[in-house]
């Protein structure tokens, strides 16, 4: 690996980032990268790499390349900046719909990317777009959530550089009922904690868990069982747009 130190300065309030590196980099950023004043700058070293490859070694089932384990120390050092600002990277599906943003969260495989692909193909007929289908950024405060894109959008690289309000976040897992009810933040707080990018450092870890805590009080919460069906799509966008009455839904009601 070039033993170069690669860095990039991030631009926090347009969710923005200006590149120092390789061109593998910028094409990464493509679409995100920013010629304005940087809020922080951010440098990746060789220990951040092997720190990166210990934590992969022990959640993931194959070597991740050089290439990769970069990103990931990238993102960490990003993560860590933001924290002070009250944003978190979270692992979810965000789309975008008539303004609103709704998120699906769980753990990868489970189908969240899927239901959002239901949902574009049923709302056909409102303006819909992807915030970010796998790691969207979120701006937390209280009473109030933003979610921002971010290049890291999935396999299917689904998403733009675009903010949103933040109305509801769902939790997603299968099975062959379809069922939705509003959750409690005591019931989502664990849930977000396993699903969101935590900084290494105990400043960063702090304001983290902080803004974990207002996430979970400022949207609407949800946790939905389902098949990979139109009618589990139908459910859960009625649920969560306000459009059944009640603490609980499920198809055949």
């Amino acid at each position: 690996m070039d033993k170069k130190l690669k860095s990039i300065l991030v631009e926090l309030v347009q969710n923005k980032f200006l590149i120092r590196g390789e061109s593998a980099l910028e094409q990464f950023f493509n679409g995100y990268v920013s010629e304005g004043e940087p809020d922080f700058f951010i440098s990746v070293t060789e220990e951040d790499i092997r720190r990166e490859e210990a934590v992969s070694r022990t959640i993931d089932k194959w070597r991740l390349s050089l290439n990769q384990l970069e990103l990931c120390a990238i993102q960490r050092r990003i993560v860590s900046c933001l924290s002070c600002e009250g944003i978190i990277l979270f692992h979810g599906s965000a789309i975008c719909v008539d303004g609103r943003t709704y998120i699906f969260t769980a753990p990868s495989g489970t189908g969240k990317s899927t239901h959002s692909r239901l949902w574009r193909e049923m709302l056909t007929d409102h303006d819909v777009v992807m915030v970010n289908d796998d790691k969207p950024f979120l701006k937390v405060e209280e009473e109030h959530v933003t979610a921002h894109g971010s290049p890291w959008r999935g396999k299917e690289q689904l998403g733009c550089s675009m903010s949103a309000p933040v109305v509801a976040i769902c939790s997603i897992s299968q099975g062959t009922e379809n069922v939705i009810r509003e959750a409690t933040p005591e019931e989502m707080y664990p849930i977000f904690f396993e699903q969101s990018y935590r900084p290494f450092d105990k400043e960063g870890t702090e304001n983290y868990l902080h803004t974990l805590d207002v996430l979970t009080r400022s949207v609407r919460l949800y946790k939905l069982t389902c098949d990979v069906s139109p009618e589990a799509a139908r459910l859960s966008y009625e649920m969560m747009a306000g459009k059944l009455s009640g603490e609980q839904g499920k198809t055949g009601n």
